[in-house]
């Protein structure tokens, strides 16, 4: 398995718009979901993708320790 760095939030408004089928995508590992994210932080999300970064998906109105 790979070493990433500590969890960091990128972006904390993101939408999500929908789920995408999986068996539409040739190679696909994990799930993938279409979000809205503002403008401000497309540079930084693309930017972590580019670089190999693991991204996650979290629900932010969730009480801690749910």
């Amino acid at each position: 398995p790979g070493s990433f760095a500590a969890p960091t939030v990128l972006v904390s408004s993101a939408i999500i718009v929908r789920l995408v089928d999986q068996k539409n995508l040739v190679a696909s590992n994990g799930s993938s979901v279409e979000l809205l994210i503002p403008k401000s932080d497309t540079a930084t999300v693309l930017d972590a993708i580019a670089n190999g970064a693991v991204l996650a998906v979290l629900p932010v109105d969730l009480p801690l320790g749910q």
